[in-house]
């Protein structure tokens, strides 16, 4: 069969695809931070976050611009800019803009000044070294529809995926339009085609059913930038690989022991400054005015081998075999649980690589990487029926209250129900989970070996893998650890998993199973 020639610019295209930005300037270190009335009239949360920054990284240069600073920087007058533009923005979305046009001409790094920097830079990020011209913090949840995470950036000077993202959002903001939009804060996401891989989210041309009614999502930036990351998807899986290792406003507050930057909210009414969240994190972070000293020596220790035993608690990692394993829910993990490698019998957690890989830090390039792994119709089937006859602890009997007990039982309604809002289930249901968003090879930084439980018959190659040749797993099971429980499926339940777990098929290895293959 003959092949089409591609049209010039899908050759363009393909070109910006496959070319890393081998080329890009230095990232200067220079911080840049905004308030439009600058540090002296910033609340209270904008001047610890500036402080953070600055004392966090003595040699850089750290920027806190008000309005008219970042006029002299970009020779414009930016509110008169915005007052032709076709979207009514607040100083939220403005800054949205102004981070752009700064890292796109200057470069560097920018902070939202509602971020605490918890530890110095240069010991978690170098853009130069890993050769992408551009870094973000993505969202912890793989299928989210804006991945991008906008509050801390940082770029080389004229780096071509700011340009791109620059010249999209000039373009839409600017854009001829009879009335302007306003923003829509409650608008939700729209998620991409289910099955969908990461880099197929949803771009400024998902806006047309808003901009109809006048709205535009509080967000749109992130849907502009979905449209660079498909443009230069080489660069956005280089960058996909770096680190990700910070908290979100709500997360619980020990979280800050070991992550790089925590995130925190601004309401002009200080409500979110008086919860014990904010107040704890700045208690660990603050002496007064200055950093509490030890802060770093305290992590290092709480990371050491024997000094995070809560969080070892609830880990499977062993310093012996040095070894962790990734224990997804429903596909055999407690035999590995149980073994030898871990010690005696304890109830252990589901959590995910980026788990490890914080707990571990530096530390996780000595280590290799365990996952089981079962085809999602036999998992998906299995959690269901676990968790409907009340599971084993007294969360897995309060999910089958709130979430499964309406059902009666039945799996089909069930199913139909999960195809229609996918994202809230695997949401607050680890069991519902894919297994990409526990583990996912392309982000994994050290060797590692998939188990299908479907093969635990054969425990060689595993063996090979852990270096023990006399290894066994309790029980000496010779099959899938529960029987399958096919038999539920109809065709269109067989597609509806297949659609919902797509990633997880493509990932594991699952193509190829037919519906006769889970009725067996």
């Amino acid at each position: 069969m003959a092949t089409a020639e591609a049209a010039p610019a899908d050759r363009d295209r393909g070109a910006r695809d496959a070319a890393p930005e081998t080329a890009q300037k230095p990232v200067p270190k220079t911080i840049w931070m905004f308030w439009h009335a600058g540090l002296d009239h910033a609340p209270d949360l904008a001047r610890k976050s500036y402080d953070t920054w600055r004392l966090s990284n003595p040699d850089y240069a750290v920027r806190f611009l008000d309005l008219a600073a970042v006029n002299d920087l970009l020779g414009t007058d930016i509110e008169a800019h915005f007052r032709s533009a076709t979207v009514e923005l607040g100083w939220a979305g403005k800054s949205d803009l102004i981070r752009m046009a700064l890292l796109h001409r200057y470069g560097g790094y920018w902070a939202d000044a509602t971020t605490f920097c918890l530890r110095p830079i240069d010991q978690w990020l170098d853009i130069d070294r890993a050769g992408t011209g551009f870094f973000c913090f993505r969202q912890k949840d793989r299928a989210a529809p804006l991945p991008l995470v906008a509050w801390f950036l940082a770029a080389a000077p004229e780096s071509r995926i700011v340009a791109e993202w620059l010249a999209l959002s000039i373009g839409y903001l600017f854009k001829d339009r009879d009335t302007p939009l306003r923003i829509g804060k409650k608008l939700k996401p729209v998620g991409p085609a289910k099955g969908r891989d990461q880099i197929a989210k949803p771009g400024l041309d998902a806006l047309a059913g808003a901009e109809r009614r006048g709205l535009v999502p509080y967000l749109w930036a992130q849907y502009a930038f979905n449209d660079v990351a498909r443009s230069h998807s080489a660069i956005w899986t280089q960058v996909q690989q770096l680190n990700n290792d910070y908290i979100r406003k709500n997360d619980p507050y020990h979280g800050v022991r070991w992550v790089n930057v925590s995130k925190q909210q601004y309401r002009e009414n200080g409500k979110y400054e008086e919860t014990k969240n904010y107040r704890e994190r700045c208690a660990w972070v603050f002496d007064g005015d200055e950093l509490r000293p030890g802060r770093e020596e305290q992590r290092e220790a709480f990371l050491r081998p024997n000094g995070w035993q809560a969080v070892r608690d609830s880990l499977q990692i062993s310093e012996k075999h040095k070894v962790f394993f990734v224990h997804i829910p429903k596909c055999g993990g407690t035999s590995i649980d149980n073994s030898e490698i871990f010690g005696p019998p304890k109830r252990k957690g589901h959590a995910p690589l980026d788990v490890f890989k914080t707990a571990l830090g530096p530390r996780i390039g000595d280590f290799r990487c365990l996952v089981f792994v079962r085809n999602p119709w036999d998992r998906l089937a299995s959690a269901f029926y676990y968790l409907d006859a009340g599971g084993s602890s007294e969360k897995d009997a309060f999910v089958k209250q709130r979430y499964l007990k309406k059902y009666n039982g039945s799996f089909d309604l069930f199913l139909e129900d999960l195809a229609s809002r996918p994202r809230r289930f695997f949401k607050v249901i680890s069991h519902f989970r894919p297994a990409v968003e526990f583990f996912n090879p392309s982000a994994c930084p050290v060797p590692y070996h998939t188990q299908k439980l479907e093969d635990v018959g054969d425990l060689a190659p595993l063996r090979r893998f852990l270096r023990l040749p006399d290894f066994k797993l309790p029980h000496d099971r010779k099959g899938p650890a529960n029987p399958t429980k096919g038999s539920v499926f109809s065709s269109r339940s067989f597609d509806l998993v297949r659609e919902l777990y797509a990633e997880d098929i493509r990932t594991f290895g699952y193509d190829g199973i037919t519906l006769a293959d889970i009725r067996r």
